[in-house]
């Protein structure tokens, strides 16, 4: 089954981690499991189903 792929901004992941920017960076560089960020000219975006995936693991760990 694809998925969708609705791109969302640092600040965006930011409010649905309910954490600060700078966090999201550093989860990025430290943790193994974080979506991968994909580097646009126009910005840095994620994709919003690997961070609810990436959320959904963290409530079941």
């Amino acid at each position: 089954m694809d998925k969708d792929i609705q791109l969302i901004t640092v600040s965006e992941t930011a409010n649905l981690l309910a954490v600060h920017r700078s966090t999201i960076y550093r989860l990025v560089r430290t943790d193994d499991e974080f979506p991968k960020i994909y580097d646009f000219r126009f910005g840095k975006r994620f994709n919003k189903h690997d961070i609810l995936e990436y959320i959904n693991s963290r409530k079941a760990a």
